[in-house]
């Protein structure tokens, strides 16, 4: 367990002592923060996605469609009384 001194704390993969706000919030470990800083996290998760290209695809391309599943149906204009059509199409 890493220590929290004055509200500092030493990022395990840079190495260097940062203040608390340098460090995400989990509900995981016991001091509430992660042990890597943000700019740390960032770029370990970029890393992981690249690595893990197809895997990240397929999350998020369920994602996309559970969330709105609308995507991939013909979208419906409709007009408004002066003929033009309206800036949202119409969602049945």
């Amino acid at each position: 367990m890493e220590k929290i001194i004055n509200g500092k704390k030493k990022c395990t993969k840079c190495k260097e002592v940062k203040l608390l706000e340098a460090f995400l919030p989990t509900k995981q470990i016991s001091s509430g923060i992660t042990s890597k800083c943000k700019k740390c996290f960032n770029e370990y998760s970029k890393n992981w996605r690249l690595k893990n290209l197809e895997k990240t695809r397929a999350y998020f391309s369920e994602y996309r469609r559970k969330k709105n599943p609308s995507l991939g149906q013909p979208q419906i204009f409709v007009r408004d009384e002066k003929g033009k059509f309206a800036k949202r199409p119409l969602i049945k």
